[in-house]
């Protein structure tokens, strides 16, 4: 779910319980959620302990009670910012200005449009990529100050635009005149600049990137870091980076970090025991690209991913609908869920195999796919009567029980009686 997802689906839940404690969290796979912390009885749910988000922020619907949807997004986002604020890793940022910032984003948040606020909550430190962004000093001379309040205009303009850049690829690059560039002379890939490191090569693995950097002006000249792009708009994400001042230390770093992806995509591989050999058109149905797909167990083609990830597990997947799981729709997308691990993904129809064939499969993909479809048929209705145990428990009894019962006391009375028709006197009570 995204932020502004999460935001709706929030204020719809205060509505109903206004007192009620939550928690708005990020999973690990970036995705927003805002739950309830307590049951009806006031007690903690044992899972909130086991939540793994540093960042998360807990609140009250009291809190919220009352606001519109924008108040509330304002709210919960300057609560995450100053939590990553006191919690987070900030290596290159300087304190007094990282302070700044913060003390500016609670009270002008509202002025970024949310286009701009909805990217930045992609990010696991949302907090640290807005400093990345802020091309000036927000820091006051007068240290009475919190910030400076005549440069607040500029900052946000300036984000704005960084933003705007990012998700409508616009960057200003400084290239030479193409006119004086040779037809045949091949294109030299662009290098992506973290925090001010230029690329100098990386490796991509598990789903995530290595990156060595280098800023020779820097004191602390290379930087390594992870890039993964598990975000709605599939943007690179800068995280974990460290800095050396030591190129052999920082080529350490470097192949730590492969060692450590490697040794993971060992342990997955070995776990379900399965060959390394992609599965191809050969493991389809006949004529299967010519069907509806949805509900249907399909394989993604192996050239599409990554070469550690061409195998069984990662390309069976259950169609869960989108145009293109009709066969003649305009629409290109397919939408649909990893067999193994579950994951969401997004295709396009050219790059499905088909439909895969139950002969061909693994045994571990036919009942894993068995129970994937059990679990969507309906449970089926018990139209047989049930029989009577011992064990039931009693009826209530019928009005002529009922009164056969009162008639059977009423002959219990008259049998009390003594032989010359007067009632047993009752004993005297001795506390007289």
């Amino acid at each position: 779910m995204t932020f502004s997802g999460m935001i709706e689906k929030l204020i719809t839940e205060i509505e109903h319980n206004a007192n009620e404690s939550f928690i708005v969290h990020r999973d690990a796979n970036g995705g927003w959620h805002c739950d309830t912390t307590t049951n009806q009885y006031g007690e903690k749910y044992d899972w909130v302990d086991d939540i793994k988000d540093p960042f998360a922020v807990t609140l009250t619907g009291s809190d919220l009670e009352g606001t519109s949807y924008a108040t509330a997004y304002d709210r919960v986002l300057n609560e995450r910012l100053r939590t990553e604020y006191e919690k987070g890793n900030f290596p290159r940022a300087k304190p007094d200005e990282l302070k700044a910032l913060m003390n500016m984003l609670e009270e002008n948040i509202g002025e970024f449009s949310q286009e701009a606020t909805d990217y930045i909550t992609l990010y696991d430190q949302p907090l640290a990529a807005l400093y990345d962004m802020t091309p000036i000093s927000l820091k006051h001379t007068d240290s009475k100050f919190d910030y400076d309040y005549n440069k607040v205009s500029i900052a946000v303009a300036a984000i704005e635009a960084e933003v705007h850049d990012i998700l409508y690829n616009r960057k200003k690059l400084d290239v030479p005149n193409t006119e004086t560039i040779s037809a045949k002379q091949p294109k030299t890939p662009d290098k992506r600049n973290i925090h001010g490191y230029e690329e100098k090569f990386s490796v991509h693995l598990a789903k995530r990137e290595v990156i060595f950097a280098e800023n020779p002006n820097d004191e602390a000249r290379y930087l390594v870091c992870y890039i993964k792009r598990d975000n709605p708009l599939n943007l690179d994400e800068y995280y974990n980076d460290e800095i050396f001042n030591d190129y052999v230390d920082a080529m350490r770093g470097f192949s730590n970090r492969l060692d450590a992806l490697v040794t993971e995509l060992e342990t997955e591989r070995s776990t379900f025991g399965l060959s390394p050999n992609p599965l191809t058109a050969a493991d389809c149905l006949p004529d299967s690209r010519n069907v509806d797909w949805e509900n249907q167990l399909i394989i993604v083609k192996a050239e599409i991913l990554s070469p550690e990830y061409q195998s069984a597990e990662h390309q069976l997947a259950i169609c869960t609908g989108g145009f293109g799981s009709q066969p003649n729709a305009s629409g290109r997308a397919v939408y649909v869920e990893e067999l193994n691990s579950g994951n969401k993904y997004r295709y396009d129809r050219h790059k499905i195999e088909g439909v895969a064939d139950p002969t061909k499969l693994p045994a571990w993909a036919v009942k894993k796919f068995a129970q994937y479809k059990a679990s969507k048929e309906p449970p089926v209705k018990d139209t047989q009567p049930k029989e009577q145990t011992d064990t039931a428990p009693p009826k209530k009894p019928t009005l002529q029980q009922k009164m056969k019962k009162a008639k059977e006391k009423v002959r219990e009375a008259d049998s009390a009686r003594t032989d010359n028709g007067n009632k047993t006197k009752p004993k005297r009570d001795e506390r007289a």
